[in-house]
C-alpha cells in the first residue's frame, strides 16, 4: 500500500507534463503491455521512486554516482517481492519504448524535441489523478498475485491479526488477498 500511495502522488518526468500524470499509472500501463510472465515486475520496476526521487534523463546520465542508491532500493524490493533484479530486459524494452507515447500524449512538445529515436506504439494515455491511479495500481497488484503468487508472509500476518481481531477464521487462501 506504501508503494501504491507514494507511486500515484510522483508525478512522471519530474511534472513536465501537461496535466497530472503519476508513476504509479505508467507502472500499471507497463504491467500490461509486457509478456504476463513479466507483469508484476513491472508493476513494480519502478517502486524505488516511493523512496527516492525519480532522476529524469538527461540529468541521470551526470549524476551517476547516485544510482547505486536507487540500485539498492531495486534490490530490497526484489527481494521482498521475490523478484529477479536487474529487470528484464522486456520490461526495460516496453519502460523505455512508452516514453513515445507518453510524450505525445501528456507532454506540450509531444517530444518531438527530445533527442534519440523514439517509435510511437500508438497507445492513447489520459492522465489519472493520484486517488484513480493508487486503486489501479493496488487492483494491479491482487489481479496479479491471483495470476502469480508470491510469498507476503507480512500481509498474510496482517490480515490474519485483523480477522482474529474480529473474530473470523483466516484461510491461507482468503489471507492472501489485497
Amino acid at each position: 500500500m506504501d508503494i501504491a500511495h507514494a507511486l500515484s502522488n510522483k508525478c512522471r518526468y519530474s511534472g513536465h507534463t501537461s496535466s497530472f500524470y503519476s508513476v504509479a499509472q505508467h507502472s500499471v500501463i507497463v504491467s500490461l503491455l509486457v509478456p504476463s510472465e513479466f507483469a508484476m515486475t513491472a508493476l513494480l520496476h519502478d517502486a524505488a521512486e516511493a523512496y527516492f526521487p525519480d532522476i529524469p534523463y538527461p540529468l541521470r546520465n551526470i549524476m551517476e554516482p547516485l544510482e547505486w542508491i536507487e540500485d539498492g532500493i531495486h534490490k530490497a524490493i526484489a527481494k521482498r517481492f521475490n523478484l529477479t533484479y536487474p529487470w528484464a530486459e522486456e520490461i526495460e524494452d516496453v519502460d523505455r519504448n512508452i516514453t513515445a507515447d507518453e510524450a505525445w500524449n501528456l507532454m506540450h512538445t509531444k517530444g518531438l524535441d527530445w533527442p534519440g529515436k523514439r517509435t510511437r506504439k500508438g497507445l492513447v494515455i489520459h492522465a489519472e489523478p493520484p486517488e484513480v491511479a493508487k486503486k489501479a495500481f493496488i487492483a494491479r497488484y491482487g489481479e496479479l498475485l491471483i495470476l502469480h503468487p508470491v510469498d507476503d508472509p507480512w500481509h498474510f500476518k496482517a490480515v490474519s491479526r485483523e480477522r482474529n481481531k474480529r473474530g473470523e477464521h483466516t484461510d491461507a487462501t482468503v489471507g492472501r488477498s489485497i
